[in-house]
């Protein structure tokens, strides 16, 4: 019985911050659809998702540059918000970290 529940919470652990992480992901996809009021942006995909706002500590403009060449840590830069072309946001206190390019179009969920 004890090992049952020990199964049940462990599966709960991992269905939560699988829900984080999605979350995370739309927020930064829904940021860098409207870099200019970013910040906004993924704090209402947040909010719709369930989540309360004080989950999403940073909406970080930047330039992303997809280069195999570069190590994935060092291809996003934070310049100056004007030349930005990116976003990073990290979510909660997981710390969950996505980066979405402008290019890439928002999938209409809970945005």
């Amino acid at each position: 019985m004890g090992l049952t529940a020990l199964a049940v919470d462990i599966g709960k652990v991992y269905v939560d911050s699988r829900k984080a992480q999605s979350v995370t992901d739309l927020a930064a996809i829904v940021a860098a659809a409207n870099l200019s009021n970013a910040t906004n942006a993924a704090s209402a995909t947040v909010q719709k998702n369930q989540f309360p706002v004080s989950a999403l500590t940073l909406v970080q403009p930047g330039v992303y540059t997809a280069n195999a060449a570069v190590a994935p840590s060092a291809r996003f830069v934070a310049p100056p918000a004007a030349s930005a072309n990116a976003v990073m946001v990290p979510c909660g206190r997981n710390r969950l970290w996505c980066l979405a390019s402008c290019s890439i179009r928002p999938v209409p969920l809970r945005s």
